[in-house]
This record gives C-alpha cells, sequence and structure tokens, in this order.
C-alpha cells in the first residue's frame, strides 16, 4: 500500500531523517516511539507532505515518484490518500463539529451537502458526539474536539490515517476516551501510522512497532518482540524510562 525508501530531510545543515525506510500493508497500524526529538513527527508530515523531503522515494498503491522531481500532482495525491490527525485538533473554530467534517467532504470529494451530512452524523455517532454536532471547537473539550479531528480524518476515506501524538495535549481523563476511538476504527481495519507516548496503548493496538532515534530507525518488530524481546540497547533504555507494566 505504501512504500518509501531511503527518505531524508533536513533543515538547513542538520539532518533530521536518515535514510528512512517504511512498507505498511493495508489495514496494517504502526506505532512509531522513540525520545523526545527523534524524527517521529517529521517523518509523519513528510510522509503527508507537510514538510518536503529532500531526498527519498514514494509509492502509494499504483504511484511512483521520487521527493527530488515530485510533481504537484504526486504531492495532491499522498494528500488525498493520507490524512493527519494533530496533536492540537486543528479544527476550523467558526465552524461546528458536524461543518468540520463535512467541509472536506464537499470541497475535496465533491459530495452533495445531504450525503456530507449523511457521513458526518454517522460518524459524529461512532465517536459519541452526536449530541455534539452543532457545537463549536470553543465549547467542546479537548477530548470531544480531538474526537471530532478522527472523525473528520476517518471521512475523507484516505488510504492512511497519520496520528501525531494525538493525546499528548488532552488531560488525563479524555485520553482514554480518545484512544477507545483509534482503537475502534482499527479494529475496523483502516491502516494507520501512529506517534505516541501511550506505551500501553501502543503494545495493544500496534502490528508492528518502530523504535526511532536520531532520525533513524534502530529497531522494529512485533509488540512482543520490542517489548519483551528488545534486542537493541537503546530501545531497552527507552521502554526503561518510559513504560510501566
Amino acid at each position: 500500500m505504501l512504500e518509501i525508501r531511503d527518505l531524508q530531510k533536513c533543515f538547513g545543515k542538520q539532518q533530521i531523517l536518515k535514510n528512512m525506510n517504511l512498507t505498511i500493508s493495508k489495514g496494517e497500524v504502526i506505532s512509531l516511539i522513540g525520545p523526545s526529538g527523534s524524527g517521529k513527527s517529521t517523518f509523519l508530515r513528510c510522509i503527508n507532505y507537510l514538510e518536503k523531503p529532500n531526498k527519498g522515494h514514494f509509492t502509494i498503491g499504483d504511484v511512483s515518484f521520487d521527493a527530488e522531481t515530485v510533481k504537484k500532482e504526486n504531492i495532491s495525491y499522498m494528500r488525498k490518500n493520507t490524512a493527519m490527525v494533530f496533536q492540537q485538533f486543528n479544527l476550523f473554530k467558526e465552524k461546528t463539529a458536524r461543518e468540520n467534517i463535512e467541509l472536506g467532504l464537499i470541497k475535496v470529494h465533491k459530495k452533495t451537502k445531504e450525503e456530507a451530512r449523511t457521513i458526518s452524523e454517522n460518524l459524529l455517532k461512532k465517536v459519541g458526539l452526536e449530541h455534539r454536532k452543532n457545537y463549536y471547537p470553543s465549547q467542546l473539550s479537548g477530548g470531544q474536539q480531538q474526537r471530532v479531528a478522527i472523525a473528520r480524518a476517518v471521512a475523507l476515506n484516505p488510504q492512511i490515517i497519520l496520528f501525531d501524538e494525538p493525546t499528548s495535549a488532552l488531560d488525563p481523563e479524555m485520553v482514554g476516551m480518545v484512544l477507545d476511538v483509534i482503537r475502534q476504527f482499527a479494529e475496523d481495519g483502516q491502516t494507520m501510522i501512529i506517534v505516541s507516548h501511550e506505551m500501553n496503548f501502543v503494545k495493544e493496538v500496534s502490528d508492528r512497532i518502530i523504535f526511532m532515534s536520531e532520525g533513524t530507525i534502530i529497531e522494529e518488530g512485533t509488540p512482543k518482540e520490542i517489548f519483551e524481546n528488545t534486542k537493541e540497547e537503546r530501545t531497552k533504555k527507552f521502554l526503561e524510562r518510559v513504560y510501566v507494566h
């Protein structure tokens, strides 16, 4: 479904990502873990082309291109087939929960207002917010805003949803509800790449876990391999600091 080869990203003279390789299959859930500053969020942003990689080869579906010769239609295709869920929700403040979901459906996917309304209301029901459909972001808690943001991403029917630390801006009591929603869509077969510090959730929901440090992949494997049979010392030390059994 998605294959990335030799991805590199620099900010000025500082190399943030060093020859990153990733293959993800349809329905797979991959989690990226590692210390802050290891390049996890930058990697997600390069996939969605919010950041332009310096080098790298992409294949998504039947479309292939190189970062150095990328065309506008390649970037448009990547953005249409990958949806990002951000730390800070990024909802339109002047639009209701329902309108936030419907906007992309109407503008990008050319749905009628009636079609968009049906999809948005079904998804708001699925994330437990049908009773908040006409509320503005300022009237919603952080956890509710993030659930709307997830529903908005799912509504666009992307091949892959990218989650950039989706619970890091939330109060502890709201984290569980948002993780439950992500878990629900994972169980429905939605392909996902998740950056998260919630280790118990990562262990439970992931098909594969990738440990990153200093812009490169140090280790990858199943949750059992990473959490119980860690091979690399750097992975082991990181988990000792952050993973509470």
